[in-house]
């Protein structure tokens, strides 16, 4: 698994700046602090995804997921959504 790469996290961070000022939520911490911010949640995603797999049990499931990550990382945004809109 990997992290995103500076350019992308900066498209994040925009997303972010972008989003929340248009819906006049404050942002209380500069660009360089979110930055840091979006870099540390992606490395622990990262983390998250690495003991994900790691605690699959063996078999054919953790075979496919194994040799697709973005079928994998699909399942876990999806998860990720679903608890977003639940939780």
């Amino acid at each position: 698994m990997a992290s995103l790469s500076a350019a992308d996290i900066k498209d994040v961070q925009a997303a972010v700046m972008s989003q929340y000022s248009s819906l006049r939520a404050g942002v209380p911490i500069t660009k360089n602090q979110l930055t840091s911010l979006l870099t540390l949640m992606d490395a622990e995603l990262n983390t998250a995804e690495i003991s994900i797999v790691g605690n699959l049990p063996a078999g054919d499931g953790k075979t496919w997921i194994l040799a697709n990550d973005p079928i994998g990382r699909d399942m876990i945004a999806r998860i990720e959504t679903k608890r977003r809109d639940v939780l």
